[in-house]
């Protein structure tokens, strides 16, 4: 365990010194942070819901990387040195994604930090204080939603030596899935369905709520049905990640690309 701690920390300070991650979180979170506080200005939107979902984009941006990470790695030639070492091979994989998706958490104090700046669709700091339990545990579960889907993705990629290419093929519909685009008081009854069978809608749902959702259960429910959903997708990313590992070495395709 102590081993993979260090591979964690080793592979999140090389993400955090690689420009293109670096790009795709701060670019994510500023363009949605900037195209927001338009819109609140515009339209008077909850400025307070538009920071939320600055941090939830770029979050998801960085996620989606975290995906196509095995692209990465096999294109330095260090994949089939990650899944041939003395650990189980699908644990250095989860290592590895989960420095990735862990590096976007840098979005939320970004986001915060935009949306602060004064101005007619500024969030006063005393609406993010009142808020901070709800905030640290939703970005908590948003994490560990997104990268348990994540992991999911990049069990299959060992499949491909193209995950790269896909991973712009993954950021919207994650988004829609998730609820991303919709307030907790306003989600679709498809979205709202999701729910129960994709994690990281709970944990968005968690994060929009309302603070007087707390007494009538709808926060625990969030939180119980995020942790359920997530131990189920767990469980998938093991057996597909299995499965795909054994057909790659059987095809020799590791050190393709």
């Amino acid at each position: 365990m102590t081993r993979l701690y260090r591979q964690f920390l080793f592979h999140l300070k090389e993400f955090s010194t690689t420009p293109y991650f670096i790009q795709l979180v701060v670019v994510g979170t500023l363009s949605a942070s900037i195209i927001q506080r338009l819109g609140v200005r515009a339209w008077g939107a909850d400025s307070y819901e538009a920071f939320l979902r600055s941090f939830m984009i770029g979050m998801w941006g960085s996620c989606t990387a975290a995906a196509g990470i095995i692209g990465f790695e096999r294109q330095k030639g260090t994949l089939i040195y990650l899944l041939s070492g003395r650990e189980n091979p699908l644990l250095a994989v989860m290592t590895v994604v989960m420095s990735t998706s862990a590096f976007g958490l840098i979005s939320l104090p970004l986001s915060f930090c935009l949306w602060i700046i004064p101005g007619t669709s500024a969030i006063s700091t005393q609406t993010v204080i009142m808020h901070l339990p709800q905030i640290i545990i939703g970005s908590f579960l948003l994490w560990l939603s997104t990268t348990v889907v994540t992991l999911v993705i990049a069990s299959v990629f060992i499949l491909t030596p193209h995950a790269t290419t896909y991973e712009s093929l993954i950021l919207v519909p994650a988004l829609f899935c998730s609820g991303v685009f919709t307030g907790a008081s306003r989600t679709p009854a498809i979205v709202n369905a999701l729910r129960f069978i994709f994690p990281p809608t709970s944990s968005v749902h968690f994060l929009y709520l309302d603070s007087s959702s707390i007494y009538h259960g709808t926060f625990l429910l969030d939180i119980g049905l995020c942790i359920a959903t997530s131990l189920l997708w767990i469980i998938i990313a093991y057996f597909l990640g299995k499965a795909a590992l054994r057909r790659a070495q059987v095809d020799g395709t590791l050190e393709v690309f």
